[in-house]
């Protein structure tokens, strides 16, 4: 009874110290970048009668998160447009999220303090603020909790041999590889804690004991394998993206990958160092320095790490934790971003863990030295509220577009994303001057070093801004330079769709019509492109064809009412001019 009290008290201090780090982002409202269009102006998410769908299409921006999706719909049925709900229920995820961890650390390795420690470091740490202040990024908390729960009750399965908590912490595996591909790593993270806490010896003899009873294992490499299943035949591709970023090519990756870790990991230990998206240098050569350090630090740990299993299984799982839970973020697949803070939220664990585990060790070697005892708690109190202090300052970046892109562009000068988020922000605001200036400074900012898929996603807003001031054969001028050049882009299919209403303006329809139709068979699922193109199919008299798009438009529940009442009126303007069979088709569908 006095351990649950402690426990109790324990997790109420860490509940404190999360809210008084994160309500202030209760009234932030949406970040202008993803949080309208992955949230708000999302089609796939307006009704319930969509989530099935979920599982069987890729979902906006070529991702596959049908569990985000899913809880995106929720939220949209029970907050709205409402911010202040997304925001809530993000800071209520990443409370259970650090309650979670306090227990899993608390099961590892008896000891309440360390456990608290842990927590208090975790729920302050600025390394996290993307993923929680950040609405879109906040919905992978979802799968981030399911997967840590999984792994309590794995745990609790090894202490009791209880079904019921094995059963249940496999199907939140499954349930968090569906919400957040990263979660994929569960078996890792379970293969990690087996060999650390279930085992004597050296690693080798513990692993092959191990694999003597492997039922469970195969269960969790069958739920991955499922998962990548799916995942390949809903994408056709493992990868998101088209093109490696920055660097161009896999190589390019590999190259830089060295000095990428070494600086996640710096991200994480120096609460003071953490930026918006951190700026690296690109290298090209093997030979050079920024390759040669990081590989000889990265082998220093791994040495370290084998050296220290047989001694303290504790630190060789912290270091195994944050490389195991990093491996998806290591820029093996095609990306748009070597590096952000929301790729350390679970990695970051391993580190707080460790650091944590460290005082409570150096703590307990000074124990009959009161004045040093003092010295640690004075020293780790001042690290937690200095940590609260810079997660505080970073929430209040998130509402503040311009100010967010302000403090971007001094970070990182030799970016154009600053810009791009400046841009958007004017946009939203109808101030297209100083919209096409912000976003012509990206695109020269980022002319000699990004990749042009990253280019594209600038050029989209441009033309999108000509286009809205009726610069039509500038906007046709331009796109069709950005499409000859970078056909292969994913942001290229937005492209279409703007050169396609600017000839459209023009009454050039039959363009306008191959354009819209390029636009919606690259991103099929878009019910914006695909009403363009009913409206012009029944701009050229293709009536039939119009038909359909206007029928899966009025499917889709899309919230703009005057656009609804046009499309139904048409609908049954084309049912009465045709013949008996689209008659029928509309009173099956309605």
């Amino acid at each position: 009874m006095k351990q649950i009290n402690k426990n109790l008290w324990y997790c109420l201090l860490i509940v404190l110290i999360s809210l008084v780090c994160y309500s202030n982002i209760l009234f932030m409202g949406f970040f202008q970048i993803d949080d309208v269009k992955f949230v708000i102006a999302n089609a796939r998410t307006n009704s319930f009668s969509s989530i099935p769908k979920l599982f069987a299409n890729p979902s906006f921006d070529n991702l596959y998160r049908p569990v985000r999706e899913t809880f995106y719909t929720l939220a949209g049925f029970i907050f709205g447009d409402n911010p202040i709900g997304y925001h809530l229920l993000s800071i209520l995820v990443f409370l259970g999220i650090v309650i979670t961890l306090y227990f899993i650390v608390f099961k590892l390795i008896k000891h309440s303090e360390l456990a608290l420690i842990t927590g208090a470091l975790f729920a302050s740490a600025p390394i996290h603020v993307e993923r929680v202040a950040w609405i879109t990024a906040s919905m992978d908390l979802i799968a981030i909790l399911f997967m840590l729960l999984g792994f309590l009750l794995y745990i609790k399965y090894t202490e009791t041999k209880s079904i019921v908590a094995l059963i249940s912490s496999l199907i939140l595996f499954l349930a968090s590889v569906f919400g957040n591909e990263e979660c994929i790593m569960f078996f890792p993270i379970i293969l990690l804690y087996d060999l650390c806490f279930l085992n004597e010896g050296n690693f080798l003899n513990a692993l092959k004991t191990k694999l003597k009873k492997p039922v469970v294992y195969i269960i969790m490499i069958l739920i991955s394998c499922f998962y990548l299943f799916v995942r390949f035949r809903v994408l056709q591709s493992l990868n998101r993206f088209n093109t490696y970023a920055f660097t161009g090519s896999f190589l390019g990756n590999m190259i830089n990958q060295p000095f990428i870790t070494v600086k996640a990991i710096y991200m994480t230990i120096n609460p003071a160092f953490i930026t918006f998206v951190p700026e690296i240098n690109i290298i090209s050569s093997i030979f050079n320095l920024q390759f040669i350090l990081p590989i000889i630090v990265l082998i220093l740990i791994v040495l370290f790490a084998i050296w220290v299993y047989k001694r303290d299984k504790v630190i060789f799982f912290c270091i195994g934790w944050f490389f195991i839970t990093y491996l998806p973020f290591m820029n093996f697949l095609k990306n748009s971003t070597l590096i952000s803070g929301r790729y350390l939220f679970v990695p970051s664990f391993g580190i707080i863990l460790l650091i944590s585990y460290l005082i409570v060790k150096v703590y307990k070697y000074y124990q009959h030295s009161k004045n040093i005892k003092r010295i640690i708690i004075i020293a780790l109190c001042l690290l937690i509220i200095l940590s609260g202090i810079k997660t505080v300052y970073m929430n209040s970046f998130y509402p503040d577009s311009v100010k967010f892109g302000t403090e971007y562009n001094k970070i990182n000068p030799s970016s154009g994303y600053g810009y791009y988020i400046i841009g958007n922000a004017y946009a939203k605001n109808n101030e297209y001057e100083q919209s096409l200036f912000n976003f012509n400074l990206a695109v020269n900012q980022e002319y000699d070093k990004v990749t042009p898929c990253i280019k594209t996603r600038y050029y989209a807003k441009i033309l999108k801004i000509h286009s809205i001031m009726n610069n039509s054969e500038y906007c046709i001028d331009i796109g069709n330079m950005v499409i000859n050049n970078f056909r292969y882009c994913t942001d290229t299919t937005e492209i279409y769709y703007i050169v396609g209403r600017c000839y459209a303006s023009l009454n050039r329809l039959d363009l306008a019509e191959e354009y819209f139709y390029q636009s919606h068979s690259r991103e099929p699922d878009s019910i914006q492109y695909e009403l363009a193109l009913s409206v012009t199919y029944d701009l050229n008299n293709k009536p039939e064809l119009a038909f359909t798009g206007y029928i899966n438009y009025l499917k889709s529940g899309n919230y703009d009412h005057r656009v609804d009442d046009f499309v139904k009126n048409r609908v049954q303007q084309i049912v009465n001019n045709q013949t008996l069979n689209l008659e029928k088709k509309w009173e099956q569908d309605f």
